[in-house]
């Protein structure tokens, strides 16, 4: 949210929704409102625009467009703006209980949220809105209809554009008059205060007809191929591209050699200010698809697949080219597929996959009548909410889209690894295996070689080859780096549970249990051991929440809830310590150079990323910030320099070089509670739902 807001700041509002604005913007400041707000009002009244507009001066934490919008889809829009990892509904809620800052979500159209399915968007009111309303830090701004047959049971602030009083009518008739050119033939009570109704009376040339209203009296002003037109546009699932608009409508009247003018004109006549287009009030949509008139025939909709279909390039080899396929096309075609199996034909081509709109992919996989391969669906899911649009840093490129599938295929769907392996290799990172994760029972005799070893809370790197993994009992794993297969156990430790782990000799380690106290297993330093102690007593301050530690075993660093970092040599001695940060450390690296000189980076919850090479102290400036806190750090030294790794809770790696700060960005489709990077461009990163390993390509760092 925001401080003081004054709409001297942001003068822009049009068709007199002054006072609609000001309303707006009070709610925002008033800390004792209703923390529910209503914008409602009819089709047309301006209720789209205003929360366009609020985004200038207010910022909002999440925003999801409730149209067609599935409960899935809505939760993964929500989580990813807000940098949470977990995309359930209880892993949202619980996320939100945890984290008081104050938060708006908002829900554009929540009129017209998808009522179909098991779980279908309009669950999101009870399942998740309600729910998070119950907490004093969150407000819900939501776009409605009606208020009174709003889905909502809590208390609203309600602003309603229906009202005369939200909108000022001298400011509305001056706006209405220079659209008429200054001599409008409907007189502005006819349409006051509705912005859209205004517009389309401002264009006729007569008066209204006894008995018609501003929207038949519009269209029966069109001359008979602008409504051709108007009806080709009647046919869109969303938001079209003029192009887009122009190839549908020519390929629907291939003998008419002005159809592409038609639409000029009829964009022209809709509004002069945007791109894309469809049409603005639901009565327009009624008279261009004919329902008064029974007689025509709408366009037959499997001759408007084929024709939004070869709007798609093809390649060389007769392949469709999605890279380069309408925008309109990629989000939208699914919806206009006749038959559930030209859906399935859709989503098995890999490409299509790759860079089509992730919510329409996953309304199609839940349904039971489209064909697809269970393989498809269980490659698919864990990928999809980090490549939903919505999702804060989502990744964009082919390549990184095409390698988050690719991670998640290459378990349960081996042949579409294979088919995404060319265009997930331009990402710079290509995974070698990714595990997700399975239940395993509690064994005390040796683990068979193939076990998976369950939920991975900690990681450290092993002797050559392989990686240590702690589970969430604090038990080590030997994996191999090669495959993931388990080598054995390395320590059977009690059952403390684990979130950090050091490896400071060929059996002896740190580890971090989940109440903050450091545990040795295996022989350590007499001075170490007093040192840890230390940590763990009373009087060694602030609870360690955080550990990490040089892959040549040489070091170690703790991190406290207090900001503060504890250098400690393996073989004792006294630790440097030293203040980092104001709020709580969520996770630290280190690293001893060539040359003696130790590199630490350090993870805070505000999502700063600091350096601190001692003894000198801290930089003032972040290394690096991001939307959410880092949840493990790797370092190590390679033939290009010292390259970090950074997890954070959004399920994103950046990997870069430390000289220079720039990174490269890993999409994860598991949660990542730990790093491990190894000299040679290794990268383990492993969590509760699964571990993955990358082979990276050093050279393409930036």
């Amino acid at each position: 949210m925001t401080d003081r807001l004054s709409l001297a700041r942001f003068p822009d509002v049009e068709a007199g929704r002054t006072p609609a604005c000001q309303a707006l913007l009070d709610w925002v400041q008033d800390r004792e409102a209703e923390r529910l707000c209503l914008v409602s009002g009819a089709a047309g009244a301006g209720k789209s625009h205003l929360l366009a507009w609020s985004m200038g001066p207010v910022r909002f934490d999440a925003m999801v467009p409730g149209e067609g919008l599935r409960l899935a889809e809505a939760v993964w829009g929500i989580s990813g703006q807000l940098c949470y990892d977990g995309w359930s509904v209880d892993d949202l809620l619980r996320h939100v209980t945890q984290d008081e800052r104050p938060l708006c979500i908002v829900v554009a159209d929540a009129h017209k949220l998808d009522n179909r399915g098991r779980a279908p968007g309009t669950m999101l009111v009870p399942e998740v809105l309600e729910p998070l309303l119950e907490l004093p830090w969150v407000r819900v701004l939501a776009e409605v209809r009606d208020a009174k047959a709003s889905p909502f049971t809590k208390p609203a602030r309600v602003i309603d554009l229906d009202d005369p009083a939200m909108t000022d009518e001298g400011e509305y008739t001056r706006w209405y008059n220079e659209l008429a050119g200054g001599r409008p033939s409907v007189p502005v009570g006819e349409v006051f205060p509705h912005p859209v109704s205004g517009q389309l009376a401002a264009s006729l040339p007569d008066s209204l007809p006894e008995g018609k209203d501003v929207c038949t009296a519009w269209w029966e002003s069109l001359g008979a191929p602008v409504r051709g037109a108007m009806r080709t546009l009647a046919l869109a699932r969303g938001w079209m591209g003029v192009a887009t608009w122009r190839l549908l409508h020519a390929g629907l009247h291939p003998h008419d050699p002005d159809a592409a003018d038609a639409v000029d004109e009829a964009a022209a006549r809709l509004t002069r200010r945007t791109v894309e287009y469809r049409l603005p009030l639901p009565r327009l949509v009624s008279l261009a698809r004919r329902e008064d008139d029974s007689g025509e025939q709408v366009p037959d909709p499997e001759r408007v697949f084929e024709i939004l279909l070869g709007l798609v390039p093809r390649d060389r080899n007769g392949r469709p080219d999605w890279e380069h396929a309408p925008r309109y096309v990629l989000d939208h075609i699914l919806a206009h597929a006749p038959e559930p199996r030209m859906a399935g034909e859709l989503i098995s081509d890999p490409g299509f996959l790759v860079h089509a709109e992730a919510g329409a992919i996953t309304r199609a996989l839940e349904d039971a009548k489209v064909p697809t391969p269970p393989s498809l669906r269980a490659a698919w899911y864990p990928a999809a909410p980090t490549l939903y649009g919505e999702a804060y840093d989502a990744p964009r490129t082919e390549a990184q889209r095409a390698a988050v599938l690719r991670t998640s295929a290459l378990a349960n769907a081996p042949r579409l690894a294979d088919l995404l392996a060319p265009a997930a290799r331009g990402s710079g990172f290509i995974a070698r295996w990714s595990l997700p994760r399975r239940s395993l029972p509690v064994l005390d005799g040796p683990v068979p070689e193939a076990s998976w070893p369950g939920a991975v809370a900690a990681m450290a790197p092993g002797a050559e080859g392989t990686v240590i993994a702690a589970d969430t009992l604090g038990q080590l794993r030997r994996l191999s780096t090669a495959d993931g297969t388990v080598a054995g156990r390395t320590v059977n430790t009690p059952a403390t549970g684990a979130s950090g782990l050091v490896r400071i000799g060929d059996d002896t380690f740190v580890l971090l249990d989940t109440s903050g106290t450091l545990r040795a297993v295996g022989p350590v330093d007499p001075a170490l051991q007093a040192a840890l102690a230390h940590h763990n007593s009373p009087a060694g301050g602030t609870r360690a929440v955080c550990l990490g530690g040089d892959p040549g075993g040489r070091t170690l660093v703790v991190g406290d809830a207090a900001g503060t970092v504890h250098l400690h040599e393996a073989g004792g001695g006294e630790p440097v310590t030293v203040r980092i940060s104001e709020v709580p450390l969520t996770a630290v690296g280190c690293l001893r150079l060539g040359n003696g000189a130790d590199l630490v980076l350090v993870g805070s919850a505000d999502g700063h990323l600091s350096v601190w090479a001692p003894p000198r102290p801290p930089l003032d400036q972040a290394f690096m910030m991001d939307g959410s806190p880092p949840t493990a750090i790797a370092l190590a030294e390679t033939r290009v320099g010292v390259v970090y790794a950074a997890a954070y809770t959004h399920r994103v790696i950046s990997v870069g070089r430390v000289e220079y700060g720039s990174s490269r960005k890993i999409h994860v489709p598991h949660d990542i509670a730990a790093l491990v990077l190894t000299p040679d461009g290794m990268l383990a990163a492993a969590g509760y739902d699964g571990i993955t390993c990358w082979r990276c390509d050093l050279g393409a760092l930036p």
